[in-house]
C-alpha cells in the first residue's frame, strides 16, 4: 500500500454500552500499516495502534463492530508489524527471550510477555490470541516449528528465522 486509506468503525450491536451503534469512529490506515483512530460522540479521543488485526482484535467485539473503507476497495492483507531485530543475524535463538530480541522487542518487553502468554496456551488460547496478535502467534509457531524439526542440532540463528518469517505466505493459528 502506497497510499493512506480512510475507513469507520460501523457498529451494529453496542456491547459496552458506551459508544452507541451506528459509525462510530473514523480512521486512518497509513501507509506503514499503522492506524490512528478518531472516536466519536460525547467525548471523542484519538488512539494509535500498530496494526488494522490490533483495532479488530480490541473493538470489533466478536464482529459486533467493522471496519468499512471509505472507498469500497476491500481490505489490504495486514501487514506484520516488524520493528529492526535487537541481535544479528548468526544470533540463536534459543529460547523465548531470543525470539522477543529477534522480533525487535525485549525478553521483559510486551513482546516478551506475549511469546510466554502463547507458549503456555494450548491450540484453542492460541486462536483466540490470534484474533488480536496472529503475526505473533505465527511467528511463535514458526520458531517452535524450527526448534522441532527432526535432525536440527542447534538452534535456529535469527536472520534465517526472520527471512522465512518475512516470506511465509499466511498465518499458521
Amino acid at each position: 500500500m502506497s497510499e493512506p486509506r480512510l475507513f469507520w468503525l460501523e457498529r451494529d450491536v453496542d456491547t459496552s454500552g458506551v459508544s452507541g451503534t451506528g459509525r462510530v469512529a473514523d480512521g486512518v490506515l497509513w501507509a506503514d500499516g499503522t492506524v490512528s483512530l478518531r472516536w466519536r460522540g460525547a467525548t471523542p479521543s484519538s488512539a494509535h495502534f500498530d496494526n488494522l488485526s490490533a483495532i479488530e482484535g480490541v473493538h470489533g467485539h466478536g464482529g459486533s463492530t467493522r471496519v468499512v473503507w471509505a472507498d469500497d476497495q476491500p481490505a489490504p492483507a495486514p501487514a506484520r508489524p516488524r520493528r529492526p531485530s535487537a541481535v544479528p543475524d548468526d544470533h540463536p535463538l534459543d529460547g523465548l527471550g531470543d525470539l522477543a530480541l529477534a522480533l525487535g522487542g525485549a525478553p521483559d518487553s510486551w513482546t516478551g510477555d506475549a511469546l510466554l502468554l502463547i507458549a503456555r496456551s494450548d491450540a484453542p488460547h492460541r486462536r483466540e490470541l490470534s484474533t488480536g496478535i496472529a503475526w505473533l502467534v505465527t511467528a511463535y509457531l514458526l520458531w517452535q516449528s524450527f526448534t522441532t524439526t527432526a535432525g536440527e542440532t542447534e538452534s535456529p540463528r535469527a536472520g534465517r528465522f526472520l527471512a522465512t518469517l518475512d516470506a511465509f505466505p499466511g498465518e499458521l493459528v
